[in-house]
């Protein structure tokens, strides 16, 4: 599959949000606040090195003929560079790298990196592949983010009966945008690109 192929299937297919269920985007960020390019950042590096490890430990446990001992040692692997990236962050003064923590420390809570990175391990890519489809799966995490973050924005002003107000209106939201998403599939893909 071309580079193109690999960002298409990534960002539109696969979306990490969507058709691979891997989260609810935080209140905070449905509402009408400001959108995190900080944490979309960090999502974006700690996805990239966690694709990256997992393509190593991949082809590590396949070398050893052990593949049940794949699972295990990334996750000592991702919540080791987690806990890396966290120490390095603390070491810098200020306001900026207390927003780096807090962004760090949410990229953790939400599991995202570690599922894109477990995703392009099981699709068993090439290292330059697995890189750049882990930073499309970004892109479209930030595409599914953003076309939510604006339905919100809509809906906040439109009346709205009390009971879908909160919870049930994401829910209703998230699960209308995820059929869109499911509109995409590799048959698609195949007759877009040949």
């Amino acid at each position: 599959m071309s580079f193109f192929g690999v960002i298409f299937q990534f960002v539109l297919i696969q979306n990490v949000l969507f058709s691979r269920l891997l989260g609810i985007p935080e209140p905070e960020q449905t509402s009408g606040s400001r959108f995190s390019w900080l944490g979309l950042a960090i999502l974006a590096c700690v996805s990239l090195l966690g694709s990256l490890g997992a393509w190593a430990l991949g082809v590590f446990a396949r070398f050893l003929a052990i593949p049940s001992l794949f699972l295990p040692l990334f996750c000592i692997f991702f919540f080791a560079l987690i806990y890396l990236l966290e120490i390095l962050c603390r070491k810098g003064k200020g306001k900026i790298s207390q927003a780096l923590v807090f962004e760090i420390r949410r990229v953790e809570n939400s599991g995202i990196a570690f599922g894109i990175a477990i995703l392009l391990s099981q699709s068993r890519l090439g290292l330059i592949t697995s890189a750049l489809a882990s930073l499309a799966a970004v892109l479209g995490y930030l595409a599914a983010n953003l076309m939510h973050r604006k339905i919100m924005e809509r809906l906040a002003l439109s009346p709205l009966p009390q009971a879908f107000r909160g919870s049930p209106i994401i829910l209703i939201n998230l699960g209308l945008i995820s059929m869109a998403f499911m509109a995409f599939d590799r048959l698609f893909l195949r007759n877009l690109i040949g």
